[in-house]
């Protein structure tokens, strides 16, 4: 009985790791997106438009959008963001 414990406790601590090892990438991955971000969009409501250089076309804005310098955001008689 005391084997097959043993043999129960190394599996937890793999997925127990593993889970740690991916939360870590995941965190990881925001704070590199953030990164040189001015500003978030959080909420959208109506028309709401960012342009990116080089090109500078009015893109839909989207909740989770990160603000990089150089962009502008804009909206419409019926928007905010």
């Amino acid at each position: 009985m005391v084997s097959l414990q043993r043999q129960k406790f190394p599996a937890k601590k793999h997925v127990l790791l593993l889970s740690v090892v991916f939360l870590a990438a995941v965190c990881l991955s925001h704070a590199h997106a953030r990164e040189g971000a001015v500003g978030r969009i959080i909420n959208v409501q109506g028309d709401v438009s960012v342009a990116r250089p080089p090109a500078n076309t009015w893109d839909a804005a989207s909740p989770g959008a990160f603000i990089m310098p150089m962009e502008s955001v804009r909206t419409g008689p019926d928007g905010w963001a």
